[in-house]
């Protein structure tokens, strides 16, 4: 296998990885971009509930709060304290939250004056709280500061364990000394695990005005997800670290199947882009092979009629566009028929492939050699003028000539060159050339005649393109009048090459009766419009349509020349009546 072989096989794999790595790298950002609004939805979520969670513990903080002012103002209120009052009211206000509420204590300075209930507390009374290691900081807090301070879980004096909740009590705008609300450890813990639940979360409760003290929830949630908040309330500043504790695991499976389910059709794609641009390369490779017998000449191996017409056409429609030069150079090898007759038709055939080839060899890359038919050739130039088209041909033809043919010795030929005129019809073109070599075989052969119609000495016929002043702006006549147009341009075209009457009558014949009918919806437009001139505007098409068929009469009884005849419809009858005359009207209707 050449190289050029290996790298056509390789195509398939390279489109289909190259498809691959892009279709991955555009889901590859969509995933990303899923991924983070997913993660920012889970912080809205995860902030969401912390909110709630946050306002369920500050609630339950405030109503023990609540309770410690409202003994503070007791305390603030009198100047002397008889027990069983302070233990009365200590009652009172306590008795609807025994179930979190351990004890309650009024401090005198640091030490432990009043402690409610008496009986499971008396151990505490009289203890100076500053000198306990495990409360002398909380104690000192509440004093130098005058702010609340929540402490916990701690070994009690009195025994057992509890949150430590202190607030300040002054007399005369001075410390006094401070209370505190002792709640039980196990069930504000359990309060507290409901309210993490109940918001979805778990969480890790830090005191900051305590040292950083973890007084609920579990440290280890602390990884790079957790969402960490700052908050003050109940007199402390708190640092509360919490993560879902779903972790929103339903949308992440969601993503991970959505990922898997991406890959899987990137891997389809990529297979079917594979196979496709496999079996194209196939279909191609044969399709070349195969062309290269539909459209190479079976004798000489050079391209024949058949691919000239399509590069003709397709050159033309360039310089159409684009105005590029065009030329084309006709040849056919002098007296060639002697040559047949004497040394017989294989030595004949040796002749027109050593030509074919010696030429095939000589021309332009750019430029489409090809045998038109027995021992006549075409070269097709484009991008060239008429001038050098010329000089092209006659190298050509110095290059046949010397040519030395075994047997046979030396062959001449005959060339007609012709240069493209944008819009020209290709029978128009062609008509051209082939009456440039006619006179190159008349002036004696071997010789080269170029088309005069660039000196205004040889008739060019060009394709009708339809004006913007043509428009009638009537949607239905300008439609009738494009199409006849077209149908025109067609004839033209075909009348070149219409050697058949029968045929050159049915073309003419089904055009007339387009034309025809085209003229019957034009003057139903204008009665139902009302215009009073309709009748006249009848009789101009009656009397366009008899000569019409008086000249396809002519055709018939072979009186007129059919490219005449074609040329006659087209400009009087589609551009000079149906189009300019019936734009002029419908303007002014």
């Amino acid at each position: 296998m050449t190289s050029k072989g290996k790298k056509q096989s390789n195509r398939p794999l390279l489109i289909s990885i190259s498809l691959g790595v892009v279709l991955l790298l555009l889901f590859s950002a969509f995933l990303f971009s899923e991924v983070r609004r997913e993660k920012e939805m889970q912080i809205n979520r995860v902030t969401h509930d912390y909110i709630q969670f946050q306002n369920q513990i500050e609630n339950f903080l405030s109503r023990n709060i609540n309770l410690m002012e409202g003994l503070s103002a007791y305390i603030e209120t009198f100047e002397q304290y008889n027990d069983d009052e302070i233990y009365t009211f200590l009652k009172n206000l306590t008795k609807n939250n025994q179930f979190y509420i351990k004890n309650v204590g009024i401090i005198q300075d640091t030490t432990i004056k009043w402690n409610y209930p008496v009986v499971e507390n008396q151990r505490a009374l009289g203890v100076d709280l500053s000198k306990i290691p495990d409360q002398a900081a909380s104690i000192e807090y509440v004093k130098s500061t005058l702010n609340y301070h929540f402490d916990g879980p701690k070994q009690l004096v009195q025994g057992g364990t509890g949150y430590i909740i202190r607030m300040p009590l002054l007399k005369d705008g001075r410390y006094w000394g401070m209370v505190s609300v002792i709640l039980k450890a196990e069930k504000v813990q359990e309060l507290f695990a409901g309210y993490a639940a109940d918001s979805n979360l778990k969480v890790a409760i830090f005191n900051k005005s305590n040292g950083e003290n973890l007084i609920f929830g579990d440290a280890s949630i602390m990884t790079k997800n957790h969402l960490a908040f700052d908050s003050t309330f109940s007199g402390n500043q708190w640092t509360i670290c919490v993560v879902s504790s779903n972790a929103g695991i339903k949308d992440w499976n969601y993503l991970i199947l959505f990922a898997l389910l991406g890959l899987l059709i990137i891997a389809i794609i990529m297979r079917l882009t594979y196979t496709f641009f496999r079996d194209a390369e196939r279909v191609k490779e044969k399709n070349d092979l195969l062309n290269k017998e539909i459209f190479r000449d079976r004798l000489t191996k050079i391209y024949n009629r058949s691919f000239l017409d399509i590069r003709m056409r397709e050159e033309m429609d360039l310089s159409n566009r684009h105005g590029a030069p065009l030329s084309l150079a006709y040849f056919d090898l002098d007296h060639f028929k002697n040559v047949n007759d004497k040394f017989g038709h294989s030595t004949g055939d040796a002749v027109l492939r050593e030509i074919a080839q010696t030429v095939e060899a000589d021309v332009r890359a750019s430029d489409v050699f090809a045998r038109w038919g027995g021992e006549e050739f075409m070269i097709l130039m484009p991008a060239t003028r008429l001038l050098d088209a010329v000089i092209v041909a006659e190298k050509i033809r110095v290059l046949i000539e010397k040519i030395d043919h075994p047997s046979v010795g030396r062959v001449t030929a005959s060339f007609g060159v012709a240069e493209y005129f944008p819009d020209e019809y290709a029978g128009s073109w062609f008509k051209r050339v082939d009456n440039a070599l006619y006179r190159s075989k008349e002036k004696g052969r071997n010789q080269i005649t170029a088309s005069d119609a660039l000196n205004g000495e040889e008739s060019v016929q060009y394709q009708v393109k339809w004006l913007e002043e043509w428009n009638s702006g009537n949607d239905q006549i300008d439609m009738d009048h494009k199409e006849l147009l077209q149908m025109g341009n067609n004839l033209v075209e075909d009348s070149y090459a219409l050697n058949n009457l029968e045929d050159a009558v049915a073309r003419y014949n089904e055009l007339l009766d387009r034309i025809e009918a085209h003229a019957r919806r034009e003057e139903i437009i204008l009665e139902n419009a009302g215009y009073d001139g309709v009748e006249a505007h009848k009789a101009s098409h009656q009397a366009l349509l008899e000569k019409a068929r008086i000249h396809g009469e002519q055709l018939i009884e072979n009186k007129i020349d059919t490219q005449f005849l074609f040329v006659f419809i087209m400009k009087e009858v589609i551009i000079g009546h149906l189009v300019k005359e019936d734009a002029q009207y419908f303007n002014s209707f």
